[in-house]
């Protein structure tokens, strides 16, 4: 019998709130910052935006030292208190800068504790937390990443109209130690048994591992690596990511197909929105369909945003290609995870999904880049969405691959 306890939504209001302030607030909030800061300080766009790329790469690299620092269990708690105090304090201290490179500096310093924070961290306590409904735990947790952009990004973007950028820094310090306070004072641990409960599921886990033990994963440690089976799971993670930073160009993208900035502005809103939904529904359908059949639904749906997106730029179709289009973001964020742990097992995960992590945000970075380069090289935006399109084949491609070579039996 399953039996969610106290302990148990405790840990889940928590992660949700570490990954609501590390992905939600310190990076998909930072574009709002833009301009004010440009403006007042005297310093180009491109000088300004450098600030997410490296607190993005920042906070990728720190997701690699997660799985170390938490062997000594007693770390949990003390990691996340500094991640937090990275966060809020350097998001702080931007309010008391007028020096680019002190700028750069903060960003580094709250991209650590984003990474310490992030996804990384959430997604292993969850593992150890929640054995049933796993893939519906995971995904509330990481549709958090896209709450502030849908509550938020208005009430900042007010602030710093009504106050300056200054004053912004400092009410989104104060949101980030509002999202993370349930981390440090609810109490919880790594190990549930050690918080005197056990796993959600744990009992039918159990019964299942004693009767066919041949089809469990949850903890297959000494299966070995499979190297090509990473290097596919590599090349997967790369093309999702490259399929998620389409977003970025909407703005860019509305005004070019003569649609004006307004329903760029409506575009971006739309996808943050259908982000939330996609997830919450990839998590569902992964527990009942299998992570893989969640993938290629996602990728088939996104790769028709994308066309109508592309092909037919007029309003109702861009915002309903917009629509469409957020069904990628489970693709390169949720299915990450449960991939890991599909394929490699929760014995390796701890091991692999920093690095797939990491190889997600940092070719993120490079790929947003990549697109503003290709539309200045061309003049047209034809060639990002064919980038977008062959992107898609590759996900479709390795995912069945991967499921269909390397998972255990009783993954769908």
């Amino acid at each position: 019998m399953k039996r969610f306890t106290i302990r148990h939504l405790f840990v889940i209001i928590a992660m949700c709130g570490l990954c609501g302030a590390s992905v939600g607030i310190c990076t998909n909030t930072a574009g709002l910052f833009y301009t004010s800061i440009s403006e007042d300080l005297g310093i180009g766009q491109g000088a300004v935006s450098m600030t997410l790329t490296l607190l993005s790469i920042t906070s990728a690299a720190a997701g690699l030292f997660v799985s170390s620092i938490i062997k000594n269990e007693k770390m949990l708690k003390p990691m996340i208190a500094a991640s937090i105090a990275m966060m809020a304090g350097g998001t702080w201290l931007l309010a008391m800068t007028d020096n680019l490179w002190m700028i750069y500096l903060w960003n580094i310093i709250r991209g650590i504790g984003a990474g310490l924070a992030g996804f990384v961290i959430a997604t292993i306590v969850i593992n150890r937390w929640f054995y049933a409904r796993h893939g519906f735990f995971v995904s509330l947790a990481m549709c958090f990443s896209g709450i502030p952009g849908v509550l938020l990004s208005n009430f900042f973007t007010s602030v710093i109209q009504a106050d300056g950028w200054r004053q912004g820094y400092i009410v989104v310090a104060i949101v980030i130690l509002v999202f993370t306070l349930p981390s440090l004072v609810l109490p919880f641990t790594l190990d549930p048994f050690k918080s005197g409960t056990k796993p959600y599921g744990y009992e039918e886990y159990e019964a299942l591992k004693e009767s066919n033990p041949e089809k469990m994963i949850l903890e297959r440690k000494d299966h070995g690596l499979p190297a090509m089976a990473l290097v596919i799971f590599l090349v997967y993670t790369a093309a999702a990511a490259v399929n998620s930073c389409l977003l970025q160009h909407f703005p860019n993208y509305a005004v070019f197909s003569g649609n004006g900035a307004a329903l760029g502005a409506m575009m971006v809103a739309v996808v943050n929105g259908a982000n939330i939904i996609a997830k919450l529904s990839f998590g569902v359908l992964s527990d009942r369909f299998g992570t893989m059949r969640s993938c290629l639904l996602m990728a088939v749906l996104s790769t028709t945003g994308i066309g109508l997106i592309a092909f037919l730029p007029i309003p109702a179709a861009l915002v309903a290609g917009a629509a469409l289009y957020g069904c990628t973001m489970p693709n390169s964020a949720i299915a990450l995870s449960l991939i890991t742990s599909d394929i490699f097992g929760m014995g390796d995960y701890n091991r692999i999904y920093p690095v797939i992590s990491f190889t997600c945000s940092t070719v993120y970075a490079v790929a947003v880049a990549l697109m503003g380069s290709l539309f200045d090289i061309s003049g047209s935006y034809l060639p990002v969405f064919m980038l977008c399109f062959a992107m898609q084949v590759i996900v479709l491609v390795t995912v069945k691959v991967l499921y269909g070579k390397y998972a255990a039996k009783h993954v769908h």
